[in-house]
């Protein structure tokens, strides 16, 4: 680990850009572990102590060496926490609406793993609509992208690929993404690896942390 993420990990640095982000309020920075803790805990998440080491200041301060399982614990919690108030449930539906038309109607998710689902299952039937419309070459094969009902099926590349492509088709043409039925093991690495290009030469800061592997064999 590079020892700047140690440092900014030890004085706590990065929990108060999380939640100063999330909430977009300046208050949340300079606060110490356990005052991120106790911010967390107001928000109805709390971090899970782990089982090798005490959960406090002291021990989330320690940088040589790092204590590894403290600090995953509030990373979980905080990715829990940014998950649970940036996917809403009113706020997908308010997005597929804008996809759908203003007349479509939408059950509300149930969680937020069936929003991020729901949001991306849409979006690929939106981007299958627009292909077809701006086709006009009749000989012209066009994807058929299939169809996405749970996380698992995010593995081959193809939804997340699709809805990159909807919203940034410059950046990654819907005819790039390799669609099979059923995708070979080298088209999922080939889709994700489309995602994971896009995150990090698109976007100001690179969000995808995961390899492909990680995301192929997310069964």
């Amino acid at each position: 680990m590079k020892p700047g993420i140690i440092a900014q990990l030890a004085n706590a640095d990065l929990y108060c850009s999380a939640l100063a982000n999330i909430y977009g309020d300046p208050h949340f920075f300079s606060l110490s572990h356990w005052k991120v803790i106790q911010a967390l805990a107001r928000k109805g998440v709390y971090v899970a102590e782990p089982t090798d080491v005490a959960l406090n200041e002291t021990i989330l301060l320690q940088d040589s060496p790092l204590k590894m399982s403290a600090h995953l614990a509030v990373i979980e919690a905080m990715m829990a926490l940014y998950i649970r108030e940036v996917v809403v449930a009113e706020r997908v539906v308010a997005t597929l609406q804008k996809i759908s038309g203003p007349n479509s109607t939408h059950a509300a998710p149930q969680d937020q793993e069936e929003a991020l689902v729901l949001w991306v299952a849409k979006v690929t039937s939106a981007l299958q609509e627009r292909i077809a419309a701006q086709v006009t070459d009749d000989g012209q094969q066009l994807p058929e992208f299939p169809r996405i009902q749970d996380l698992s099926d995010l593995s081959d590349g193809i939804g997340l690929a699709a809805l990159i492509s909807y919203y940034c088709p410059h950046e990654l043409p819907w005819g790039d993404i390799a669609v099979a039925d059923p995708p070979s093991m080298a088209d999922s690495l080939y889709n994700i690896g489309l995602v994971i290009k896009f995150c990090h030469e698109a976007l100001p800061y690179n969000p995808c942390l995961l390899t492909k592997e990680d995301i192929v064999y997310m069964h």
